[in-house]
């Protein structure tokens, strides 16, 4: 059995058939190596940081090495336990040093308060569209990359400034929105944590996107809140790339023009009978309970156009 399959492959590597597809002269398919930048941009709630270490635990599941993960956070007790002070000097350094190769691809994930300049980092105010392309276009490059914004108003990221034929780009709302969750009795906020729950429901970026945006529309519709349109933007390289499986192949696809999904444009399932009672007997259980006394407080001269009335982020 061996001797004809050796002979096979010296029959197939004669003809120049060694691998399945090259004869449509693509790039064969190849792992990548992600490598992971996850930042809390605020300490004023818990439910930051809650996503950042889960997210953070699910990557790691899905093959991303320890040692290719990086974690920055406002708070001091999360600093202590070996995360770095959330600065976007921090983030450029972070990733930088991560040294992005060609054979690796990038995912940052950032999730805070936001406004409609950018995303609220408590030490530096906030972090631009245009200062974010930026250094991804310096550490990056035309790697494989995906941003996920988790913030209001985040749908600035997905404006022009930040689009490359390389990225993916998912936001917890539009550019005129807010987006909700952000509770003190809140583990996550709304988008984090329907990222979280559909992240190991999904298999390629695309679904990911269409599979969160139905879970934060069904909270929406239960909280009988102005619809945060969660948006995403997909890149014609890395239309189709598939989660972050180590070992899913990254294969270029011919030019096509950028596909951009806007938040309405998903038609949401309806959730079952039980689950809309389930979530609304949470959601109506948070709005009845006192906020905490905070273990840090949050920028105390920080003015309220960095968030809305504390429901949303």
């Amino acid at each position: 059995m061996r001797n004809k399959l050796a002979f096979i492959l010296i029959i197939l590597s004669s003809l120049g058939l060694n691998s399945l597809g090259s004869g449509n002269n693509l790039e064969s398919p190849r792992a990548l190596n992600w490598k992971f930048v996850v930042m809390t941009g605020d300490n004023s709630i818990k439910a930051f940081d809650n996503a950042r270490r889960d997210i953070r635990d699910i990557f790691v599941d899905y093959g991303v090495k320890p040692q290719n993960i990086r974690e920055l956070s406002s708070s001091r007790k999360e600093q202590r336990l070996g995360a770095r002070p959330s600065t976007v000097k921090n983030l450029r350094k972070t990733l930088v040093e991560l040294d992005i190769g060609q054979d690796d691809g990038c995912v940052i994930y950032l999730t805070s308060h936001g406004t409609k300049q950018g995303f609220y980092v408590r030490r530096d105010r906030f972090l631009t569209p245009k200062a974010l392309s930026a250094i991804l276009d310096e550490t990056c490059g035309d790697r494989p990359t995906v941003v996920i914004v988790s913030a209001c108003f985040s749908g600035i990221f997905a404006e022009p400034v930040m689009r490359r034929s390389n990225r993916i780009i998912l936001t917890a709302a539009s550019k005129d929105r807010p987006s909700f969750g952000c509770g003190t009795k809140d583990q996550y906020n709304y988008f984090d944590g329907c990222f979280i729950k559909n992240l190991p429901r999904s298999f390629t970026w695309t679904e990911m996107a269409a599979n969160s945006l139905k879970c934060v529309q069904r909270k929406e519709r239960l909280l009988k809140a102005l619809p945060s349109n969660p948006q995403a933007f997909f890149g014609s390289d890395v239309a189709e790339l598939s989660l972050l499986n180590s070992f899913s192949p990254y294969k270029p696809v011919e030019k096509k023009e950028n596909i951009i999904v806007a938040g309405d444009l998903h038609e949401p399932e309806l959730p079952s009978e039980e689950e809309d009672i389930h979530e609304l007997v949470q959601v109506k259980s948070k709005k009845d309970e006192k906020p905490d006394e905070q273990e840090e407080s949050g920028d105390d001269n920080m003015e309220n156009q960095y968030w809305d009335d504390g429901s949303g982020s």
